[in-house]
């Protein structure tokens, strides 16, 4: 049971690490893609969320409730790279 929960959470881990790292890629490229067809592929990618955010009043306290992601072609590729990565460990 623990060798599960640990799994899970190395597989979250390797998940986020690779888009982070691909997030960090696509900013730089922004940077230095000078064609506008490269940039549009690999940098702009749609948003994924609840937008505007839940929001709930019961008088006596408010809960707002939200999530947004942007997502491109590098940073899917680096989250299957994390996901490939999370399987060997």
């Amino acid at each position: 049971m623990a060798s599960t929960k640990a799994n899970f959470w190395l597989l979250i881990f390797c998940l986020v690490l690779g888009g982070l790292t691909g997030s960090a890629l696509s900013q730089v490229l922004k940077l230095l893609a000078p064609w506008e067809v490269l940039h549009r592929l690999l940098v702009i990618g749609p948003q994924i969320g609840l937008d505007p955010p839940v929001r709930i009043d019961l008088e006596f306290m408010s809960l707002t409730l939200g999530f947004s992601m942007r997502l491109n072609l590098l940073m899917a590729l680096g989250m299957f790279s994390g996901l490939l990565l999370s399987r060997k460990f």
